[in-house]
């Protein structure tokens, strides 16, 4: 598989686009899928930032983000999981972990009906440590009560 990143400018804003392959998937979305030592590395090398970007981009064919395919019933990655919760703030974790597929399903949803037990809990015990953190950074800040939104 030939993967390359293109930059390319749409307004002020510069996009990230990478080139999906037969499956319509990125890179990304492959190594997530493996959780092989090149996700590791992709990992390491891209600064959060542009790692956010990598991870809300989804499939042309079902619309999964790569945290999706970590927790496909094929790879079961939870260490890619794992360093995907790791590489990113907790507010971003959050986010990404909302983000649905094109039959509606969150990564969460996702493992939970396709894949195994340990994914899907380790899903949701990233998801409940992000959401309690953000509310307790929203809590420091404004000196406020803590709502959590689901």
């Amino acid at each position: 598989m030939i993967a390359e990143i293109i930059f390319k400018s749409v307004g002020e804003e510069e996009r990230y686009i990478l080139l999906q392959d037969g499956e319509e998937m990125t890179p990304v979305h492959w190594a997530c899928f493996h959780g092989n030592t090149m996700f590791e590395l992709m990992v390491r090398l891209t600064t959060e930032e542009t790692w956010y970007k990598l991870l809300q981009i989804r499939s042309a064919s079902e619309g999964k983000t790569p945290l999706h395919m970590s927790g496909s019933a094929l790879s079961n990655q939870t260490q890619a999981i794992k360093a995907v919760a790791d590489s990113l703030i907790s507010l971003r974790l959050a986010h990404i972990l909302k983000i649905t597929d094109d039959k509606g399903l969150t990564p969460l949803q996702f493992a939970e009906r396709y894949c195994s037990k340990a994914v899907a809990d380790l899903l949701q015990d990233y998801q409940t440590k992000a959401l309690i953190h953000v509310a307790l950074q929203q809590t420091d800040e404004t000196g406020t009560n803590i709502r959590l939104q689901i």
